[in-house]
């Protein structure tokens, strides 16, 4: 099972219609480096920012920004 991190921004990518080569392309690394990063289960950096926020008394969480998720949909 993947980081629910993860999870989350790669269901965002299929649901923007963009396979990981777009996304790639975008944020300018390898189709590999998101295979990787999507493929990652443990997702060992999330996980280890994780347990230092929940330290903190913090949580971690994913929160659209209109202009971003506007500027998505324009791309695809």
């Amino acid at each position: 099972m993947r980081h629910p991190l993860i999870e989350a921004l790669a269901s965002r990518r299929v649901e923007a219609g963009l396979s990981q080569s777009a996304l790639a392309r975008r944020i300018y690394k390898s189709a590999r480096a998101v295979s990787h990063f999507e493929s990652d289960p443990g997702g060992r950096q999330l996980l280890l920012v994780e347990e230092v926020a929940r330290g903190l008394g913090l949580r971690l969480a994913l929160v659209p920004i209109e202009d971003d998720a506007e500027q998505l949909e324009e791309a695809s």
